[in-house]
């Protein structure tokens, strides 16, 4: 089989492609963290089939990845023309393939001798077909911690977190792009969210938010907002119309006030400011990523059932969401461009030219589902409006309505509407 890896000496077949395809070279300016030239160029409008003949599982998790990633918009623009790691330099000449040649049939051991460096291999079980990934966040996980935030298009996944609760000193994340060339050989982590911190210097820990579904039954449907609210440490507020309420009014050596259901009770209840009621977060995001990269945590059932091989409450994901409730405004504003690193070696951001409050409103792309253990994606194509679905070899059009829920949704990718 002939390898369709991209090298330096394989570049005259880039400049063929470039060359029936409008395209540009793009140099950034040489003080950004992401100098490299990337070539920018006008994909088609459709999403590629994958072949996948023997209906593996694994496969199609794999596919359902690419066919989500690919379709982001901006990804046809900065991934570098060339790049002196292997990994990096692999994918972009698999995505150059799947937009640019329609034509050409790709089998799977094609695609995977173009990431094979970087998959979770124990996760995946490749040589089963009926076996599912055991932990099927690896996958992006290492997708952008091995290629993505190499490159200018990763900054646009990063993000930072703050969290009040905690002691002064634990400030805002700072932006661990930067950092990628000393990162590089961190090995993979599945807790993707923890030490908040931000001591930990793997650079997928601020790429990817997971949510957890362990505390839900299987028959519950479970709303992305309090999926939110429970990671972001937020017990949303109960409205108080006169009747018992579960804290004690704050005058207790008052007899009559003591008693939950009193009129002194409700009165002083009543008095009380909007904002005890309306409490924010105790963690908010510092910066809001262009692509905010959601993880439904589900664990694997042992032993599965005849329906599921996850976890499976249903997740409602609405289109469009705005997530200024849980940014925290004094904190800088997330401007998609950087700079060179300052003197602690990590990245800065350019300051704010408008000096206005972040956009916060966010429109869904898409989302990775899976039904017993075979995955499929449903997206737009680069922030357009029409809905595609995603079967492995089987691509066609979707009307997906105001809201989807389902009880297999594994990722779910929004974009920063400006």
């Amino acid at each position: 089989m002939a390898s369709r890896l991209l090298s330096k000496a394989s570049l005259a077949s880039l400049a063929s492609i470039a060359s029936s395809v409008p395209s540009i070279v793009i140099h950034p300016p040489l003080e950004e963290a992401f100098s490299e030239p990337c070539l920018s160029y006008a994909p088609d409008e459709t999403i590629k089939p994958l072949a996948n003949p023997a209906a593996s599982n694994p496969i199609s998790a794999i596919n359902a990845l690419l066919q989500l990633f690919v379709a982001l918009p901006e990804i046809n623009q900065e991934l570098p023309l060339t790049s002196p790691d292997p990994s990096v330099a692999a994918f972009a000449s698999l995505v150059h393939i799947l937009h640019l040649e329609p034509d050409t049939h790709l089998e799977p051991a094609e695609i995977i001798a173009h990431i094979d460096s970087w998959l979770p291999h124990a996760s995946l079980a490749l040589d089963n077909p009926s076996s599912v990934p055991t932990d099927f966040e690896q996958i992006p996980h290492r997708l952008l911690q091995s290629v993505l935030l190499k490159t200018r298009f990763g900054r646009r996944f990063d993000f930072a977190l703050t969290d009040s609760s905690d002691a002064p000193s634990r400030s805002a994340h700072p932006s661990p792009l930067s950092q990628h060339a000393a990162d590089a050989d961190t090995g993979p982590r599945s807790d993707m969210d923890a030490d908040i911190d931000g001591t930990d210097s793997d650079p997928a820990l601020h790429a990817i938010l997971r949510l957890d579904t362990s505390g839900y039954g299987t028959s519950e449907t479970v709303p992305l907002l309090t999926l939110l609210n429970k990671r972001f440490g937020h017990s949303p507020a109960t409205l108080f119309f006169g009747g018992s309420i579960g804290e004690p009014p704050s005058v207790a050596s008052n007899a009559a006030a003591a008693s939950p259901g009193s009129a002194v009770a409700a009165a002083s209840f009543a008095n009380k400011p909007l904002s005890h009621f309306t409490t924010k977060p105790a963690i908010q995001f510092a910066v809001l990523p262009h692509f905010l990269l959601l993880s439904i945590d589900r664990p694997l059932l042992d032993p599965p059932t005849s329906e599921a091989r996850y976890h499976n409450p249903a997740v409602e994901l609405p289109l469009e969401v705005d997530l200024g409730f849980f940014y925290d405004p004094t904190a800088q504003v997330p401007l998609q461009q950087f700079v060179a690193p300052g003197a602690s070696g990590r990245g800065r951001r350019a300051s704010s030219s408008s000096g206005g409050r972040a956009p916060t409103f966010y429109r869904l792309h898409g989302f990775v589902t899976q039904a017993n253990g075979h995955f499929l994606t449903y997206t737009r194509i680069r922030g357009g409006g029409t809905w595609f679905k995603c079967d492995d070899g089987d691509v066609g059009l979707m009307d997906l309505g105001q809201r989807v829920a389902s009880k297999g949704i594994m990722l779910a990718l929004y974009r920063l509407q400006d």
